[in-house]
C-alpha cells in the first residue's frame, strides 16, 4: 500500500474552485490533522461531517446513502455557483 508523501498543492490550487473533499470527525486512515491542515490552505475545499462516519463508509447501506446525498448537495451547490461555460 503507498503513503501520502506529500499533498498535491499545483493541483489543488489549480482545482480549488472544483473540489470537495469530506472528512469525518473520527477516521483511522485519515487524521484530523490532514483535515485542518487542508483548512488552513484551501479553506473552500474541506468539507468536516457534522456526524462520525467510519472511513469504510461503502460497507454500511445507511452511511453510505448518507455520503451520497451530502454528495449530491454539494454538487447542487457548485452547481449554481458555476458559470455554463465551465462545466
Amino acid at each position: 500500500m503507498k503513503q501520502v508523501v506529500k499533498r498535491p498543492d499545483h493541483r489543488l490550487e489549480k482545482w480549488r474552485g472544483r473540489l470537495k473533499f469530506l472528512y469525518s470527525q473520527t477516521d483511522d486512515w485519515v487524521p484530523m490533522s490532514y483535515y485542518l491542515d487542508m483548512k488552513r490552505d484551501f479553506p473552500e475545499i474541506p468539507q468536516l461531517l457534522p456526524e462520525t462516519i467510519p472511513h469504510a463508509f461503502v460497507e454500511n447501506h445507511d452511511q453510505a446513502k448518507y455520503v451520497a446525498k451530502k454528495c449530491v448537495l454539494l454538487v447542487k451547490q457548485a452547481d449554481k455557483k458555476t458559470p455554463l461555460q465551465m462545466r
